[in-house]
């Protein structure tokens, strides 16, 4: 897709006049009309019409600008990195949950500061109902964190970046570990281990166990998802934990996941930014290369 045709489009979308845009791109009204006839015909569809007197963008016209504004900044972002990809210089700070800082987000992190080492990246950890709060006040310049639905952060753009499945983990020795099937009546008695009640994972598991009606022998909370997971292989408890936290654990040995024939749990990966225009070079290459880098792993 030809880069001028978009700037073209776009050019016209805004001045709604082919005179205007031309004296705005300094290009001869018929060659404008010739870049947007071959965005028509690449795309098979008619991005302008004539009403009357005037020349306006179709429905489907419409509808493309938002898709052509963003190919036009994603190119310029990526100009940008390419020539500023050892000169790119700031801080950036994040707020984020312990357990995506600790492993789903930690290679985007390192792969980030490789391509731009003279960024500093300022991590700090939070929980997801109170971050979204602290990125309106100004305290972070992106947010990361899990969610279970698809809430509305009122002020911020939201961008889905992952789903993420949830697993009971347990000791290699417990009771569980050796059956074939696990349903909600076996965890009766059972001593479980969270982080704090505003996590979403704890979320699903309350409510699980209100739809089961499950007598819960006793509540562990512990801040550290790292010191639950090492309470688990001791054989303190169960947990439920996001997969990407376990899956080394599980293939050293250590934990084990529960055969679990229940529902599936799923999360959402989630990253928060705020809906200023203008943000920093630095920030806005981060952002479009976290988005980028989990799309594609």
């Amino acid at each position: 897709m030809d880069t001028k045709n978009l700037i073209t489009f776009v050019t016209f979308a805004k001045e709604k006049s082919y005179l205007k845009t031309s004296m705005q791109l300094h290009y001869a009204p018929s060659t404008l009309i010739e870049h947007i006839a071959q965005l028509e015909q690449e795309l098979s569809i008619k991005l302008v019409e004539t009403v009357g007197r005037k020349t306006v963008l179709t429905k489907q016209g419409k509808q493309f600008l938002p898709y052509a504004s963003n190919i036009l900044e994603s190119v310029r972002i990526a100009k940008d990195a390419m020539d500023n990809t050892q000169s790119l210089k700031g801080t950036i700070t994040i707020g984020i949950i312990e357990s995506m800082a600790a492993y789903k987000m930690s290679s985007v992190f390192s792969e980030f500061l490789g391509y731009h080492p003279n960024v500093n990246l300022i991590i700090k950890t939070g929980n997801s109902a109170s971050l979204p709060e602290q990125l309106r006040n100004g305290n972070f310049d992106v947010v990361f964190l899990y969610d279970c639905l698809s809430p509305i952060y009122e002020g911020l753009f939201q961008h889905l970046l992952f789903q993420e499945r949830l697993q009971f983990c347990v000791s290699p020795g417990h009771r569980l570990a050796f059956k074939d099937e696990v349903l909600p009546v076996d965890f009766r008695h059972e001593t479980f281990l969270y982080q704090h009640e505003d996590c979403c994972y704890y979320d699903i598991f309350q409510e699980l166990i209100q739809k089961e009606n499950l007598k819960i022998r006793d509540r562990l909370q512990i801040e550290s998802g790292i010191l639950i997971k090492k309470y688990v292989a001791k054989g303190k408890g169960i947990s439920i934990l996001p997969k990407s936290m376990t899956d080394e654990d599980v293939l050293d040995g250590k934990l084990v996941y529960l055969n679990w024939v229940g529902e599936e749990m799923k999360i959402n990966g989630r990253m928060l930014t705020s809906r200023e225009q203008w943000k920093p070079a630095a920030v806005q290459t981060f952002i479009e290369f976290a988005k980028n880098y989990l799309y594609q792993n």
